[in-house]
């Protein structure tokens, strides 16, 4: 596993069509072919580089690095340059095209820039780290911004394949309704901004409480009705960890509560009791197979919340008498 890198996105709103409605964000399709959430809509951002650091030695910021990846990002991605910067169309291209060469162009810009670089309208909102399964560690922050103009976003072919500018209930209607891929972090964010009506105060409250209440959120719903948990488990290296499903809405099944590991079992029944507390009911255990590092916590589970276990026969006698 690769230690944690430090990211950054920017949670970019705008008024919608009409004064009276909400708050449109923008989100960003990554490529397909990327390893880490390709084909995904996040928002736009990455993670910070060696000249983010630099820029923000001189700053009294624990996040300094973290809040000039996200305004470089968000330039990189969109072409949309946050601040007080007055370019022209054709220099701001150039940078843009410069930047996407060589992070040194970032630099070079903010150094000689005559407008500070830390934009106070841009607002942390939370931070997200990375399960420990996946092998691209990122310890991310979250900011928020409200644009008070109508600046064009430009997607160049890259890294990004294209942008929607959508308000959040309905990101959340076409994830439920029509498949929108969005990240656990990405979606926990648009629910709290929808539950807030996008005051970013008590956005930013909403999130803190669910993280203190519930677990440290090591999984969560990857698609509509489908929850994955990554549990450490005693499995093949160089893997470390099982994956545990959920499948349902209302009434959920736990497809290979897998992990033997006490501290993980707790973690596991937290994040049940959290999900069950939102209002839905587990009602069944399902196993896959036999193998060890997909049954441990199965008895865990089934004392805890009382739910049945069903497996195929082969699998029922395999373990019989466990």
């Amino acid at each position: 596993m690769s230690s944690s890198q430090l990211a950054a996105c920017v949670i970019l709103s705008r008024i919608g069509p009409s004064q009276n409605d909400e708050r449109e964000i923008l989100l960003v399709k990554k490529a397909k072919a990327l390893n880490f959430m390709g084909g995904y809509y996040v928002f736009p951002g990455g993670r910070v580089s060696r000249c983010d650091e630099l820029l923000s030695a001189h700053a009294d910021l624990d996040d300094g690095p973290q809040r000039s990846a996200a305004l470089r990002e968000l330039f990189e991605e969109t072409g949309i340059l946050l601040g007080e910067h007055h370019l022209e169309l054709s220099a701001k291209k150039k940078l843009r095209a410069d930047l996407l060469e060589n992070s040194k162009a970032w630099l070079n810009f903010q150094q000689t820039s005559s407008q500070p670089l830390f934009d106070q309208n841009l607002h942390a909102l939370t931070a997200w780290v990375t399960p420990p399964c996946i092998p691209q560690q990122y310890h991310a922050r979250y900011y928020s911004y409200q644009l008070l103009s109508d600046d064009d976003v430009e997607v160049w072919p890259g890294e990004i394949e294209s942008a929607l500018w959508i308000t959040p209930s309905q990101a959340l209607q076409k994830f439920y309704n029509e498949g929108l891929e969005l990240s656990y972090p990405v979606l926990e964010t648009l629910r709290a901004l929808t539950e807030a009506s996008q005051e970013i105060k008590h956005a930013q409250e909403i999130l803190n409480l669910r993280k203190k209440e519930s677990v440290e959120h090591f999984g969560g719903e990857m698609f509509c009705g489908i929850y994955m948990i990554p549990v450490r488990t005693f499995t093949l290296p160089p893997a470390t960890h099982t994956n545990t499903y959920l499948l349902g809405h209302e009434e959920l099944v736990i497809v290979d509560p897998a992990t033997p590991i006490e501290e993980e079992q707790d973690k596991l029944v937290a994040y049940l009791e959290f999900i069950q507390n939102q209002g839905q009911t587990l009602k069944e255990i399902w196993l896959t197979h036999q193998h060890k590092d997909h049954i441990g916590a199965v008895e865990r589970i089934r004392k805890h919340f009382n739910c049945p276990l069903a497996a195929h026969p082969l699998t029922a006698q395999s373990l019989r008498g466990e």
